[in-house]
């Protein structure tokens, strides 16, 4: 319905209405062929539309895809989807992945997750960060000390003096 009242409004020149019913319907490609071409001047709206339009419904992945790396890595990381955070985020900049990773990193310490922080760790990197030593020596500690270096398997180990050693 939408798509066609917005074609309707492009055959008579009418721009503005055909790209606002392009967008009620969300027929994002067709309101992006009609900013290539006769109504340049909307292109800034049809792309804000869209990306309102990917935040409602949570669409992480097409937030990325359209440059939106901060808005995609609080949704990915909202949903717990880490690894795509990390993938993301390591693109992104040291700074960028060191602010997620320590933003997983501390709960999974809390819960006694050391093993999932070394594996993260030695998949995308520990961040030098010199202000996070101390979160570096509780995790050193719970990974050999006391009774949870005894749950830790011996390739979590061989990976914690993997990423210590990098």
């Amino acid at each position: 319905l939408w798509e066609r009242a917005g074609d309707l409004f492009s055959e008579v020149e009418q721009f503005k209405a055909a790209i606002d019913a392009y967008i009620r319907g969300e027929c994002w490609e067709k309101a992006r062929d009609l900013v290539r071409g006769p109504a340049r001047q909307f292109r800034d709206l049809v792309e804000r539309a869209h990306r309102e339009s990917l935040a409602r419904s949570g669409d992480a992945a097409g937030m990325a895809a359209t440059g939106e790396t901060d808005s995609a890595l609080e949704m990915f990381a909202s949903q717990g989807k880490w690894d795509r955070v990390f993938d993301l985020a390591s693109k992104a900049g040291p700074a960028v992945y060191a602010n997620y990773a320590f933003r997983f990193a501390r709960p999974a310490l809390e819960r006694g997750r050391a093993g999932e922080i070394v594996a993260t760790f030695a998949r995308y990197g520990a961040p030098a960060v010199a202000a996070e030593l101390p979160f570096y020596d509780r995790l050193v500690r719970a990974l050999f000390g006391g009774t949870l270096a005894r749950h830790e398997s011996d390739e979590t180990l061989v990976a914690a003096r993997d990423v210590m050693y990098k």
